[in-house]
């Protein structure tokens, strides 16, 4: 059985970290895309969707020559809706954090749009076999006191996830509850990445990596 090779597009450390829990063999690759879309009164769904699309689209993709290579690449992004409809990306300030720290006090959503490409190299360019693109929703309330927000706002790194909470490690002492995928919440479902991979056709058991390290 011929092994597959899967390839993690994301600087994300959440989802690396997934994928390396799950046993799922990956190797990382870089993308470009600046995830900056101009219109902001689109649904959340087709957001998310449009940026995972548009770092499918920047990845830069491994020298691999030998005809007939077959890839599976994977990109994701993540954002969340808080109770009164708001998009929520990462905080650009202190105060913004704290603001979203206390929103999550109400239910607020989390949304995950994830992009796998199966690719292959045909005459010295990479052609796209299939693809799967899904947007999973996931509901949580986070509960902190006022008292430890800024405290807490560093032990979570809540300048660099959005919504300004995380529910892993730190953060999980004040999740109140979760409806849906808690990998979702973090960044990626990963209920619906392993299904997706198997409907395209990656085997688990094996990798193999076409890029050289630098």
């Amino acid at each position: 059985m011929q092994n597959s090779i899967l390839f993690l597009a994301s600087s994300s450390q959440s989802r690396k970290k997934l994928l390396e829990l799950s046993k799922i063999p990956f190797k990382k690759l870089f993308q470009t895309a600046d995830e900056i879309l101009p219109a902001t009164n689109i649904p959340i769904e087709k957001y998310v969707t449009q940026i995972a699309l548009q770092k499918m689209a920047s990845v830069i993709l491994p020298e691999c020559y030998q005809q007939g290579t077959t890839i599976f690449v994977l990109t994701a992004d993540t954002m969340c809706l808080d109770y009164h409809g708001h998009i929520l990306g990462k905080p650009k300030t202190h105060q913004e954090a704290r603001q979203m720290i206390k929103n999550a006090r109400q239910k607020c959503s989390a949304h995950t749009a994830f992009c796998i490409e199966k690719k292959q190299f045909i005459n010295n360019a990479w052609r796209i076999l299939e693809h799967v693109v899904q947007v999973v929703k996931s509901e949580y309330i986070i509960d902190i006191p006022d008292e430890q927000i800024d405290f807490c706002i560093d032990f979570m790194k809540s300048m660099d996830c959005a919504g300004a909470v995380t529910i892993e490690e730190f953060g999980m002492q004040f999740v109140k509850e979760i409806h849906g995928s808690y990998s979702n919440i973090i960044g990626l479902p990963l209920f619906e990445v392993r299904h997706a991979l198997k409907t395209l056709g990656f085997q688990k058991n094996g990798s193999h990596d076409c890029t050289k390290k630098k």
